[in-house]
């Protein structure tokens, strides 16, 4: 009777460390999917915004012909939002989560988007961080460098 005793408390100690080495496990298989699905967001946010980029005149255009607000105002509801990006940009995307993700809803409820669409601008890649402006000299620059190097005339 005492050496099954002994046994049993043997066998509940061993029983505790594997559900405690089980629970040790999901909680980081816990945090590695909260990590994984943080850095999906981040990639999700900014591949939209390259949509948005890519296709901001054709969302203008279709806000603004849903557009009831008065002349210049540029407001359109969440809704008609979340329409316009994804019969523009791509319908199988959650709007309404990105729609909180970016920030888009003003404190009126509406979406000013003209002030959404301007947030977003191509900007030129330099050698030492992003820049818009002078974009068109480095281009320039770069250009020439590429030709002399390659010893061509500017005609070729």
């Amino acid at each position: 009777p005492v050496e099954e005793l002994v046994f049993l408390e043997a066998e509940s100690d061993r029983a505790q460390a594997r559900l405690k080495a089980q629970a040790q496990n999901l909680v980081r298989q816990r945090a590695a999917r909260r990590r994984a699905k943080e850095r999906m967001n981040i990639e999700i946010i900014r591949r939209v915004q390259e949509l948005i980029v890519r296709r901001k005149a054709d969302l203008f255009d279709y806000w603004a012909d849903m557009d009831t607000s008065p002349r210049g105002v540029f407001s359109i509801s969440p809704q008609q939002w979340r329409e316009g990006c994804a019969a523009v940009l791509d319908d199988e995307l959650p709007w309404v989560n990105l729609q909180e993700s970016l920030g888009v809803v003003e404190e009126d409820g509406r979406v000013h988007y003209v002030k959404f669409l301007t947030r977003y601008r191509v900007a030129f890649d330099a050698r030492f961080g992003l820049s818009a402006s002078g974009w068109e000299r480095a281009t320039w620059s770069k250009l020439m460098e590429t030709l002399l190097l390659a010893d061509l005339p500017l005609r070729e």
